[in-house]
């Protein structure tokens, strides 16, 4: 099975705001409906933002956030896998794994100093999936987050 990575468009909007909204859901995250578009839409707009790629294998299964930052301690440009979804039906046949593959080779050609992501620490398959593809555990670190009132 071939499985690309095809940039999203605002023609992907209503797809990729239920596909967005299927994941918070299965992973219990909060989820507002125009938060949600009006978030995906900004994203679609400004490439200096970053990339936001429907996950192929035939027609869309899935899509791929990637959103740029920059970082003196890695030297520059590096960039956040935000959301890797892929839908249930479409799992277990690699396709993800492919999807990381091909991001990785994307962030290479952007010339990005480094790629995170976020798993679940009791996620322990996401966690040998993403070691295997170069992806190192930073333990010192703990993730913590503000948003305004």
């Amino acid at each position: 099975m071939t499985v690309e990575l095809s940039l999203a468009t605002s023609a992907d909007l209503d797809w990729l705001t239920a596909s967005m909204e299927a994941f918070y859901r299965e992973v219990d995250s909060h989820f507002e409906p125009e938060s949600a578009r009006r978030a995906l839409a900004e994203l679609l707009a400004n490439p200096a933002a970053g990339r936001l790629w429907l996950v192929q294998a035939g027609e869309p299964v899935g899509y791929l956030a990637l959103t740029f930052g920059f970082s003196l301690e890695l030297g520059g440009r590096d960039a956040f896998i935000d959301d890797l979804y892929i839908r249930p039906e479409a799992r277990s046949q690699g396709i993800g794994t492919r999807a990381l593959e091909l991001a990785i080779e994307e962030a290479d050609q952007l010339g990005l100093r480094a790629l995170h992501l976020e798993v679940d620490h009791t996620n322990q398959r996401a966690r040998q999936l993403y070691a295997r593809l170069g992806f190192r555990e930073r333990n010192r670190y703990f993730l913590m987050c503000r948003r305004p009132d």
